[in-house]
């Protein structure tokens, strides 16, 4: 790990972002947030960032800072609030944090998190207990310590976060894998110049054993970012970088989390919680600027960078798929929805008909799934009318044709 060089530099300034005296949770694992104000009379670069342990009886498990859009301004600061660790919009930009066995976070001598006039000036801080025997009476006042400075570096530090969403675990399995891909043609787009990695993290939880990012270029192994091979959720591994990692447009970004649930009776669903699972990494890397759009996260098995910019996944083309419901498909919906739509149940004539039309590779395996969700947001009646018809058959339709925990991701990930 790098040495916190020049936090003791003269024209270096520190602010404390520290919890109220509060009660820790007497939960095995539990979150307390509170949102602090950063100086923002002028431009700054935070150029490290040190934890204050507070309580040891207690085990602070990580603290987690998250940079609130500065467009939004809150007034009440300097308060204690149960979370899940995440908090919602606009304070979800990670810029620095906290976790067992890594003392310090060090920024590279080039680049710096940008706080002030143009950058953050709020951050909401996530604290998490480990408390595993639910003990009571204890009180925690840990916090952080960010290190800032008015010579602005050539770079600004940006924080990518890849991650995987609702995917299940199934009980039982020695191992079990989730895969998941920012695929070359979205860092094509998103990625304007070469950007630099200097950290990588793995993040699971409790059923988590092996985690490894990867950057592929041309369709090869280019180098491994994170490869942790005995993954412990209390003590993770930092992969910090002194010779920056190059990522150019086009690369691949592949991560690998695998898990063991042979202690588990019941499937463990995707959650951010303690209760369920998760499959997230995080890439310290600058400059900011030349990778803004950078949240990789996958939807199961798909990637959203290629629903939103329309590229084939599995043969779909979602977002052509959604616009042309009420154009070039309509016939087709039409007559579905004419022979099931006033049918309570599922009449054969009806399953027939939509099986014809789970023909499409966009209702099918999870991109069927993530049509099902589109539809809840979408004021899109003929969406809604399909979806209704749809859902009449899903049994029937599953019976015939089992849908898959994931589809084949190889297509992806070439």
């Amino acid at each position: 790990m790098p040495a916190c060089d020049g936090i003791n530099a003269t024209d270096v300034k520190n602010v404390t972002l520290r919890l109220p005296l509060s009660y820790v949770p007497a939960r095995r694992v539990s979150y307390v947030c509170s949102l602090f104000s950063l100086p923002s009379d002028a431009e700054y670069h935070v150029i490290a960032a040190l934890p204050i342990k507070d309580n040891f009886q207690i085990f602070i498990h990580g603290i987690t800072v998250f940079g609130c859009d500065p467009r939004r301004q809150f007034n009440r600061t300097d308060r204690a609030n149960l979370c899940n660790g995440i908090p919602t919009t606009p304070c979800q930009e990670i810029i620095t944090g906290y976790t067992a066995g890594v003392p310090q976070t060090c920024m590279p001598a080039e680049a710096g998190v940008r706080i002030g006039i143009k950058g953050f000036r709020q951050v909401m801080v996530a604290f998490q207990y480990y408390n595993p025997t639910r003990r009571q009476g204890f009180t925690d006042s840990s916090g952080m310590t960010l290190y800032y400075t008015p010579k602005l570096r050539r770079f600004d530090v940006g924080v990518s976060p890849l991650e995987v969403t609702h995917f299940s675990v199934p009980p039982g399995r020695e191992s079990f894998e989730v895969v998941s891909a920012c695929p070359g043609d979205c860092t094509v787009l998103q990625v304007a110049s070469p950007i630099y990695i200097v950290l990588g993290i793995n993040h699971m939880h409790r059923l988590g054993r092996k985690q490894r990012i990867e950057m592929h270029r041309g369709g090869k192994l280019q180098q491994t970012v994170t490869n942790d091979t005995n993954y412990k959720v209390v003590h993770p591994h930092y992969f910090w970088y002194k010779q920056p990692i190059q990522l150019l447009p086009g690369d691949m970004l592949k991560m690998t989390c695998e898990y063991n649930s042979t202690s588990e009776n019941d499937t463990v669903e995707w959650d951010v919680s303690w209760r369920g699972e998760m499959c997230k990494g995080l890439l310290l890397y600058y400059p900011k600027q030349s990778w803004p759009s950078n949240h990789c996260q996958n939807y199961r098995s798909v990637p959203l960078c290629e629903i939103m910019i329309d590229a084939p996944v599995f043969g779909c083309h979602f977002r052509s798929f959604i616009s042309n419901l009420a154009t070039k498909n309509r016939t087709l919906v039409d007559t579905v929805i004419r022979n099931c739509g006033q049918d309570k149940l599922c009449s054969p004539l009806c399953l027939r008909m939509i099986g014809k039309v789970r023909q499409d590779p966009c209702l099918q395996g999870d991109i069927y799934n993530i049509w099902k969700e589109t539809r809840l947001v979408k004021a899109n009646t003929q969406l809604m009318t399909l979806y209704d018809v749809l859902t009449k058959c899903e049994k029937f339709y599953k019976e015939l044709v089992p849908d898959t925990i994931f589809s084949d991701i190889g297509t992806v990930l070439t």
